[in-house]
C-alpha cells in the first residue's frame, strides 16, 4: 500500500505543470532615471543644443561652465558667439544713435548744427550711410559687465553724450590690497584674455586721485594705448599700487573712455531722450499754432542739450 501510494504522488507530481519563468524585454527594464539621463545626454552632447542652452547663461556663469566637462570646453571655445560674450572676440556694434542735425547754429563758434531726432537704429538690419552729410551715428558699445561699471553718481548724460565719454571703474569686489589679489598671479587665467570694452576701443585714460594725512595731493591722468584686455587693467593697477600704496586706501580711482562715436547706454538714457524729443514735438506744435512768443519762457528747456559737432 505504501509503494502504491508512493508511485500516485510521484505521478501527480510529473503531472503537474512547471510555472514559466517571465522574460523582460530590453526596453521595459528601462527606469524613469535612466530615461531622463538619455534626454539629457541629448542635449548636453549635441554641440547646436549645448551652445543655445549656454547661450542665455551670465557671462561669469559661462565663464566657470569650461569647468564643467572637456565637451561643454571645446564647444564655448569654438563657438564665436559664445567667445563674443565672454569679450575674448571682438565684435561689432549691433545698434547706434542716429542723430539727425539740422542748419547750423549761429551762435555757435564751432560750427555745430541744429539737433533735429535721436533714433535708434540696427547697425545689421539697416545698414546705415555713416557718411550722410545731416546725420551722425554714434555706436552702443557694452563695457566688460564681470569686472567694471560705470560712475553713476552726478552722472550728465547729455554732457557725457556731448563730450564723447565713458567713465567707469572697477566693481567693489575687485578694489581690493594687493596682498589680498591672490587670483591675480594665475598667468593662465582665461579672464585675463577678456576685452575691456565691445567694440574694442583703440586707447582709454586712467585717472588717479590720492590725499593722505602724511603726503599732500597726488593725481595723475595717464593715456594707455598698449593692453586693452583685463589683465592690462589688473597690472596697470598693480603697478601704480607698487610705486604708491596710499592710492587705493586714501584716493579714487577710475577710467575714461574718449570717444565721439561710441558710447554705452544705461537703462534711464533712452528715458531722457523720450522726454527729450517729447519737448521737441511740444515746442513744434506751439509753433505751427503760433504760441510760441506766449509760451517761450517755459519751454526754453526743450533747447538742444547736445551740440553736434562734439558728437
Amino acid at each position: 500500500m505504501a509503494g502504491r501510494k508512493r508511485v500516485q504522488q510521484g505521478s501527480a507530481e510529473t503531472a503537474r505543470p512547471k510555472k514559466q519563468q517571465k522574460t523582460h524585454t530590453t526596453s521595459s527594464v528601462i527606469t524613469r532615471a535612466g530615461k531622463r539621463q538619455n534626454l539629457s545626454n541629448a542635449v548636453f552632447l549635441t554641440t547646436e543644443l549645448l551652445e543655445n542652452v549656454l547661450r542665455f547663461l551670465p557671462m561669469k556663469d559661462l565663464l566657470i561652465s569650461q569647468r564643467v566637462a572637456r565637451k561643454w570646453r571645446a564647444v564655448i571655445n569654438e563657438s564665436k558667439e559664445l567667445q563674443q560674450a565672454l569679450f575674448m572676440v571682438p565684435r561689432e556694434a549691433d545698434t547706434a544713435w542716429e542723430i539727425v542735425t539740422g542748419d547750423p547754429l549761429e551762435d555757435d563758434e564751432d560750427g555745430g548744427r541744429e539737433i533735429l531726432a535721436i533714433n535708434t537704429v540696427n547697425m545689421t538690419k539697416d545698414h546705415p550711410d555713416t557718411q550722410e552729410k545731416d546725420k551722425v551715428y554714434v555706436r552702443h558699445g557694452e563695457l566688460n559687465p564681470m569686472f567694471f561699471e560705470q560712475r553713476t553718481a552726478h552722472r550728465d548724460f547729455w554732457q557725457l553724450l556731448k563730450d564723447g565719454c565713458i567713465i567707469f571703474h572697477l566693481k567693489k569686489e575687485y578694489q581690493r590690497p594687493r596682498a589680498q589679489r591672490t587670483w591675480m598671479k594665475r598667468p593662465e587665467a582665461s579672464w585675463r584674455k577678456m576685452l575691456i570694452l565691445q567694440p574694442p576701443t583703440q586707447q582709454f585714460w586712467y585717472h588717479f586721485v590720492c590725499k593722505s594725512k602724511s603726503s599732500p595731493l597726488r593725481y595723475d591722468d595717464e593715456i594707455w594705448n598698449s593692453d586693452m584686455t583685463v589683465a592690462g587693467v589688473m597690472d596697470k593697477i598693480d603697478e601704480i599700487e607698487r610705486l604708491d600704496k596710499d592710492v587705493f586706501s586714501f584716493g579714487d580711482h577710475f577710467m575714461s573712455i574718449d570717444d565721439s562715436g561710441l558710447f554705452c547706454p544705461l537703462e534711464g538714457d533712452q528715458v531722457e531722450i523720450d522726454k527729450w524729443t517729447f519737448r521737441r514735438r511740444i515746442l513744434a506744435t506751439f509753433e505751427r499754432v503760433g504760441l510760441r512768443a506766449r509760451t517761450q519762457p517755459k519751454i526754453e528747456e526743450a533747447n538742444d542739450p547736445v551740440d553736434s559737432s562734439e558728437v
